[in-house]
């Protein structure tokens, strides 16, 4: 019902306000910092080019969900590492996040917990073989790296449903 959204060029948070609403008709609210846009979220999309956590673990309220998809170095981060430390996290494949990921990489290597902190993969709790949350006051995170498969998994879902509507142009190449 509620968007809170902050980025660094304002002017950006501003069209993405006006899109979103003309289209969706969703209130966004545009927050002045990313530690304000955070506390108000119940579900949280990072998906940035940070190289330092963009706020502390305080801002996450429980039963916060973060989707963490931008800063995906050993050396960059988007989540402190109390966020995660404390969280219950899942990624979309623990090989690519054991060596990509600064956000699970440097907590890792702080000795702030072992690699068996990561519950399980997308696919496990998709699956039911993992579960998600446990509890109300849960903090989640969903950590990704950019599995290729997956876009091509979802290109396809997109397409077969553009077919099925007739939505789309078919271009020959």
């Amino acid at each position: 019902s509620r968007v809170h959204a902050f980025d660094i060029d304002r002017a950006k948070s501003a069209a993405f306000r006006t899109e979103m609403t003309e289209r969706h008709g969703v209130e966004v609210v545009v927050e002045p910092d990313a530690a304000t846009a955070i506390s108000a979220a119940g579900i949280v999309a990072l998906a940035t080019t940070a190289s330092r956590p963009l706020a502390p673990a305080a801002a996450f309220r429980p039963g916060t969900h973060v989707n963490a998809v931008g800063a995906h170095t050993p050396a960059t981060r988007e989540m402190d590492s109390d966020t995660v430390a404390g969280a219950r996290l899942f990624v979309e494949s623990r090989q690519a996040i054991l060596a990509e990921a600064g956000d699970v990489m440097i907590p890792l290597g702080e000795g702030r917990f072992a690699a068996s902190h990561i519950l399980g993969e997308l696919g496990d709790v998709a699956a039911g073989t993992v579960p998600g949350r446990t509890g109300g006051d849960e903090v989640t995170v969903f950590k990704s790296t950019g599995v290729a498969v997956e876009d091509v998994v979802a290109a396809r879902q997109v397409y077969e449903a553009a077919l099925a509507r007739g939505a789309g142009i078919i271009v020959d190449m």
